[in-house]
């Protein structure tokens, strides 16, 4: 495939949090970003957070689909095979076992930082992602010299919201967006009145 040469890779590194919460049944506290024992047919954000992590583990089979944020037949399967993988009791249930030993394993993602850029991307972006993601935080840009060496080139603030109810690293939409993304420069955006009709960065993968 061939890459524009404008394409730019975006590195979020993440720094774990541990907290807890009652959830709706009030059972012994779940760990946040969790508030609820999660079952079959819940919906929500914390669901599609559960259904990133099972996705990271390799009791998982990879042709397990998920609808994303509703606790399905298949995330209920995913969860089953975690658990069962963990030495956890198979019931298919998110509970304070389940959801704690989820974040202990998975909530990395385990990406190690690369040195230098593929042939056809021209920058990459680093951001660090902190338990309080609604603060302040630097991103550097970062281009590469002859030798494909990346090379800080600017330095910027950044803020990456994160859910209300608690400090944690996940965003509001449930996402555990750490790791490596690429990004393209050259999409306009179609929402004209709030981002104009400018090229932006665009998520692509």
């Amino acid at each position: 495939e061939t890459l524009s040469p404008t394409s730019m890779l975006l590195l979020l590194a993440l720094f774990p949090i541990a907290a807890t919460h009652g959830n709706r049944n009030g059972e012994t506290d779940m760990p946040l970003p969790f508030t609820r024992t999660l079952r079959e047919n819940d919906t929500g954000n914390d669901v599609v957070i559960a259904q990133n992590l099972l996705r990271r583990s390799p009791y998982v089979p990879k042709d397990v689909n998920f609808t994303s944020g509703v606790f399905d037949k298949e995330s209920v399967l995913a969860t089953t095979k975690f658990q069962s993988g963990n030495g956890l009791a198979d019931d298919g249930v998110v509970g304070v076992d389940t959801a704690q030993l989820l974040l202990d394993l998975h909530t990395k993602d385990n990406y190690s930082h690369i040195s230098s850029l593929p042939d056809g991307y021209s920058y990459l972006i680093t951001i660090d992602v902190f338990s309080d993601r609604d603060k302040e935080v630097n991103a550097t840009l970062f281009g590469k010299d002859d030798q494909s060496v990346l090379q800080p080139v600017h330095t910027f603030r950044v803020r990456l919201h994160g859910k209300s109810y608690a400090p944690n690293q996940f965003s509001r939409n449930g996402d555990t967006p750490t790791g490596l993304a690429e990004i393209d420069l050259n999409t306009p955006e179609d929402d004209v009145k709030d981002f104009g009709p400018y090229p932006i960065n665009r998520f692509v993968r």
